[in-house]
């Protein structure tokens, strides 16, 4: 089959389905830090199959906003570094805050966040 005729059948397939295929891995990494100490942990999942246009966009707002509010926790304890945090539920000390975002910067340090952080 010619790249042409294989980019249209897949223009087609989106149009008519609103799907994405999707194929990869993907790695959860969950980081804990107490005092000065930061341990991470990262498991690789592998990702296959078709995604949902409305699937995608909603993940990529989630993510958005996840970021725009750890903005905003960084820099409320970067100003209050003996400030709690809330979400209603668990309150979180900044130094733990400051410790998450510092383990994720070791993780991904092209990460947005990582920019406001103070090295």
């Amino acid at each position: 089959m010619k790249t042409g005729a294989i980019k249209s059948l897949l223009i087609t397939a989106f149009a008519l389905f609103g799907f994405v295929g999707i194929a990869g891995a993907q790695t959860t990494t969950n980081c804990t830090g107490s005092g000065d100490s930061i341990s991470c942990t990262s498991t690789p999942t592998a990702t296959h199959g078709l995604i949902p246009i409305g699937s995608m966009v909603a993940g990529h707002k989630a993510k958005a906003a996840g970021e725009k509010q750890a903005e905003v926790n960084l820099v409320f304890c970067q100003q209050n570094p003996d400030g709690k945090l809330t979400d209603g539920k668990t309150d979180t000390d900044c130094k733990t805050e400051v410790a998450r975002v510092k383990a994720t910067c070791v993780v991904s340090p092209k990460d947005k966040i990582c920019k406001r952080l103070d090295k």
